[in-house]
């Protein structure tokens, strides 16, 4: 599990919650009794240490650049949306 979660080159809050989605399946996979108990995959492998980062924020151009770039069932969908 931990050489395939390396093999995805994912950005450290992504791995993170790959992580934590894998671990929850597991789990649930191990209460009804689909693993045995103590086989939890995701119980070895590292923990991933996520600071966050910069969070970005987008100017009026670069979202309308964003939005003319994207297929145009998206683009009126996200416009629509933006409007709620």
């Amino acid at each position: 599990m931990q050489r395939w979660l390396d093999g995805l080159k994912l950005a450290p809050q992504t791995a993170k919650n790959f992580r934590t989605v894998l671990g929850t399946l597991f789990a649930f996979a191990e209460s009804r009794g689909y693993i045995l108990p103590g086989e939890n995959p995701v119980a070895r492998t590292e923990r991933v240490s996520a600071n966050g980062g910069e969070i970005a924020i987008y100017s009026s151009e670069e979202l309308a650049s964003l939005l003319n770039a994207a297929d145009p069932q998206f683009a009126r969908e996200a416009l629509d949306a933006w409007g709620d």
